[in-house]
């Protein structure tokens, strides 16, 4: 929380909750709370949608809390195979659908790792009609799990090029990051 407060005191007004997954952090209610309390502005949970409280949609429904997730495949079998979490898919659509059902502003996006371009393209046109407000597609990065999937270890050439655009990444130790990606 404090680091928090330094931030908004540093002229920060926009805030990104992400993890792993920043839901199983035993805090994230009286974080999400702190992060409103506060007075960000823009407040946004980067999640993987598999667990999802009804206390969390309804804070978020009243207090234009928004919602960002990957969503790999519209097909159940092919999602689940690249998240390696069986179910995974059903439970990150079946969220994403009660946040959009009490009018929370989502996005997804499609991370290309092994699907075809009929694949994404589908995926895109189904997240569309499902609600989710903004809707892209983009290549995975050997960050994290993208390491594995590339075979490839990270590497500053594979950041976007914006570090330090404005963002700051604080990590859960107070550490400061130009990026996400480049923990």
């Amino acid at each position: 929380e404090r680091l928090m407060r330094e931030a908004y005191e540093l002229g920060c007004r926009k805030l990104q909750f992400i993890g792993g997954e920043p839901q199983l952090n035993p805090d994230f209610q009286k974080l999400l709370v702190a992060a409103k309390t506060i007075g960000f502005e823009f407040i946004e949970v980067f999640s993987n949608l598999t667990r999802l409280d009804e206390e969390t949609i309804c804070y978020a429904a009243s207090n234009g809390i928004r919602f960002a997730t990957s969503v790999y495949s519209d097909e159940p079998k092919a999602h689940d195979a690249i998240t390696q979490v069986k179910s995974s898919h059903a439970r990150t659509i079946k969220n994403l659908k009660r946040l959009i059902d009490k009018g929370i502003e989502t996005r997804a996006a499609t991370i290309v790792v092994d699907q075809d371009r009929a694949n994404v393209k589908r995926t895109k046109r189904f997240l569309s009609k499902l609600g989710v407000t903004h809707v892209k597609s983009a290549e995975v990065r050997e960050f994290g799990r993208g390491e594995a999937i590339l075979s490839r270890p990270a590497r500053l050439q594979g950041l976007c090029g914006h570090c330090w655009s404005g963002k700051l990444c604080i990590a859960p130790d107070g550490m400061a990051y130009p990026c996400v990606m480049a923990r």
